[in-house]
C-alpha cells in the first residue's frame, strides 16, 4: 500500500516535472537552438540483471533537443525497446537534461540525466502483462561525429531503470546504443555566439575629415593627377580615362564543337595581349551558337564556347575577375539559319567591353 502511494506521487510528480519542464523550454526558445533526432540500434535490455529473461531485438528513439545555454543542454525522447517476441515492448517518454563536455572540440561530447514515463508490454516474471511504470533516464554520446550543413550523424546510447509491479524487486534495466541522425532548425554556431555576451564597444577616434580637393571622386592622399575637374571621367589614380581602343574579338566554331579551332588560336592570344595593356576595361565574352538541335543543348554548348575561350585568355595572363563568359545559346543569331553559311557564322564566340570603372 505504503508503495502504491508513492508511485502514484511519482507518477504526479513526473507529469508536473515534464510539463514546466517543457514549458519553460518553449518559453525560452530561440530558433537556431531547436534540433530534432532520430536514432536506431541494438536493444540490450535486461530483467532483473539475468541475461537470458528478455529476448533483445531492436529498438529507436525520436526526440527534440534544446541548447539551453553554450553548455547546457535539454532533450525531450520517445524511446522504443522492441524484443523478440513480437508482442513485447517497452514506449517511452522521457525529460532530461545535462552538459556538454570538451564543446570546444568537435564531436561535442554530452550526458544527460532525466525522468520519464513508459507503457510496458507483456515482460516475462511480471505479474501485471500491461502496465505504465516510472523509470529513471541517462544519455551519454556526440550527435555530431560528422557534419553536413543542418545534418549531422552521431552515436547516442539511451538507459532506462525501470520497477514493474509496484515491486522494486522486478526491474528492468534497458539500454539502448544507436546511430543517429540530428537535423538542426536553425545554425547552432549562430545560436552560440547569441549566447555568449556582446563584446563591449570600443571608443572610436573621431576621422579627420577626407578631402577631394578637384571633385574627381579620389581622395588627394590617392589622387595622383590632382587638377582634374569635377565631372571628369578618372580611373582608380585619379587620372583622366584615355579613350579605350576598340579591339575585336571573334571566333567561330564547327558543328557540335567547343573546341578553339587552330586558326583562331592566335585571335585569342592577340586580344589577352590587348587586355594585359589596356588594364581599365573589362571583357564579357559571349558564346552563341546556331539552332541545329535542342535549345537546352545550345545553351550548354554556348557556355563551353565561351569558357574555353575565358579559359585561354587566363592562361594568357589576363587577370580572371576581369573576364564574365556568358553562353546565350542559338538566341541571338547574327544572321539567318536558313543556310549553311549563316549557321557558321552563328556559331561564334565575340567580346563585348566595357570600362573597369
Amino acid at each position: 500500500m505504503m508503495f502504491k502511494m508513492l508511485k502514484s506521487s511519482v507518477i504526479h510528480s513526473l507529469l508536473i516535472f515534464n510539463f514546466l519542464l517543457g514549458s519553460w523550454c518553449f518559453a525560452s526558445s530561440s530558433a537556431n537552438t531547436w534540433s530534432a533526432g532520430l536514432g536506431i540500434g541494438p536493444n540490450l535490455s535486461q530483467l532483473d540483471a539475468v541475461n537470458d529473461d528478455l529476448g533483445s531485438s531492436i529498438g529507436a528513439a525520436g526526440w527534440m533537443t534544446k541548447d539551453v545555454s553554450e553548455r547546457q543542454r535539454m532533450d525531450f525522447v520517445i524511446d522504443y525497446f522492441g524484443f523478440k517476441e513480437s508482442n513485447q515492448y517497452y514506449l517511452s517518454l522521457s525529460g532530461s537534461y545535462g552538459l556538454y563536455f570538451f564543446k570546444d572540440t568537435k564531436l561535442k561530447p554530452f550526458v544527460l540525466l532525466g525522468l520519464g514515463m513508459g507503457q510496458a508490454k507483456n515482460f516475462p516474471r511480471t505479474e501485471n502483462k500491461s502496465q505504465t511504470s516510472p523509470h529513471l533516464f541517462a544519455r551519454v554520446g556526440s550527435d555530431e561525429l560528422f557534419r553536413f550543413k543542418k545534418l549531422k550523424l552521431g552515436i547516442i546510447a539511451d538507459f532506462m531503470y525501470v520497477d514493474l509491479d509496484d515491486k522494486p524487486a522486478t526491474s528492468a534495466q534497458l539500454a539502448l546504443p544507436m546511430f543517429t541522425l540530428t537535423y538542426n532548425f536553425g545554425d547552432r554556431d549562430e545560436a552560440e555566439q547569441e549566447m555568449k555576451p556582446e563584446p563591449q564597444a570600443i571608443p572610436v577616434k573621431k576621422v579627420t575629415q577626407v578631402l577631394d580637393t578637384d571633385k574627381d571622386g579620389i581622395v588627394d592622399s590617392l589622387d595622383q593627377c590632382p587638377d582634374t575637374g569635377y565631372g571628369t571621367k578618372v580611373n582608380s589614380m585619379g587620372c583622366e580615362k584615355k579613350t579605350i581602343v576598340r579591339k575585336n574579338l571573334r571566333v567561330e566554331f564547327e558543328t557540335a564543337k567547343d573546341v578553339i579551332k587552330q586558326d583562331y588560336l592566335k585571335v585569342v592570344d592577340d586580344f589577352a595581349e590587348f587586355l594585359i595593356k589596356a588594364n581599365d576595361v573589362q571583357a564579357a565574352i559571349e558564346g552563341h551558337t546556331d539552332n541545329v538541335g535542342r535549345r537546352n543543348y545550345n545553351l550548354k554548348l554556348s557556355q563551353k564556347r565561351a569558357d574555353a575561350v575565358k579559359k585561354r585568355l587566363i592562361e594568357k595572363g589576363v587577370n580572371a575577375d576581369r573576364i564574365v563568359a556568358i553562353g546565350y545559346g542559338p538566341d541571338k543569331p547574327e544572321t539567318s539559319n536558313a543556310t549553311l553559311a549563316g549557321r557558321q557564322k552563328n556559331r561564334r564566340v565575340i567580346a563585348i567591353l566595357k570600362s573597369a570603372r
